[in-house]
C-alpha cells in the first residue's frame, strides 16, 4: 500500500501517507515514509520506493535551514538519489519493471519567498524529474470518480485515506503487479500539520480495520 496526500492552506498544510511496505521477498512491514526535519520546521514523505528515502539520507539535502533552500537542492538530490538506487537494484537483479516504478516526493513547509505554506510535489522517475507547485493532491486519484473538495482538514484527510486503502487492497493485482504477494495488512496513517511556527505528526491506528 502507498498512498499520499496534502493540502496547502494559507496559514497551514496538512500531509499524510501510509507505513505499509512490501518487499521483493514477499515481506511486509510497516516503516516511517515521511521525514519530518524539525530544525527547518519542513516535511519530507515518499510514496514509492523507500530505498529512495536512504539513498537521499546520505546526501548533504537535510542541512538546509529552510523550506526554500530545501527545494532549491532537491531535484539534483533526488536526481543522484534515483541514480544510486537504479544502480543497487540493477545489482541485485531486480525487474526493470520495478526499477521504473515511478516515485511521488513532496517537501511541505514555510515558505520566506512566498511569504506562505507550500509545498513541492516532485516525481521522480528514470528520465526525468518533474516539479509541480500544487495546492493539494490525493494519490492515488483512482477511487474517486465524483468531484472531491480538496482535503482541507484533518477528517477529510482521514476519509480520503480508508477509501483510498481500500481500493488499493480490492486492486492489489494491478496496483502491486511489479512487487507481487498479497497486498499489505493493517498499517498505520501519519498525518503532519504544520503552520509557519508548528510541526505536528499524528501516528494513527485508524487503517487497522479497512
Amino acid at each position: 500500500m502507498s498512498l499520499l496526500n496534502f493540502h496547502v492552506g494559507n496559514d497551514r498544510v496538512i500531509l499524510c501517507v501510509d507505513t505499509a511496505v512490501c518487499h521483493t521477498s514477499g515481506a511486509r512491514y510497516e516503516h516511517s515514509k515521511m521525514i519530518p526535519l524539525l530544525h527547518a520546521n519542513v516535511v519530507f514523505a515518499l510514496r514509492g520506493h523507500l530505498k529512495l528515502l536512504e539513498h537521499v539520507f546520505s546526501e548533504s539535502l537535510w542541512f538546509a535551514a529552510d523550506f526554500d533552500s530545501l527545494t532549491a537542492k532537491a531535484p539534483t538530490v533526488l536526481r543522484t538519489a534515483w541514480d544510486h538506487m537504479a544502480s543497487k537494484f540493477k545489482q541485485e537483479g531486480l525487474a526493470d519493471s520495478l526499477i521504473n516504478h515511478p516515485n511521488d516526493v513532496v517537501i511541505a513547509g514555510w515558505s520566506a519567498e512566498r511569504e506562505r505554506m507550500d509545498a513541492k510535489l516532485y516525481e521522480v522517475g528514470p528520465e526525468s524529474i518533474r516539479t509541480t507547485a500544487t495546492p493539494w493532491c490525493v494519490a492515488p486519484f483512482q477511487p474517486f470518480r465524483e468531484p472531491l473538495n480538496p482535503p482541507s482538514s484533518q477528517a477529510a484527510m482521514l476519509s480520503i485515506a480508508r477509501r483510498q486503502a481500500d481500493w488499493i487492497k480490492a486492486n492489489w493485482t494491478s496496483v502491486g503487479g511489479h512487487i507481487g504477494g498479497e497486498p499489505p495488512g493493517n498499517n498505520r496513517l501519519l498525518v503532519a500539520e504544520l503552520t509557519r511556527e508548528s510541526l505536528r505528526v499524528d501516528s494513527l491506528d485508524f487503517l487497522s480495520d479497512v
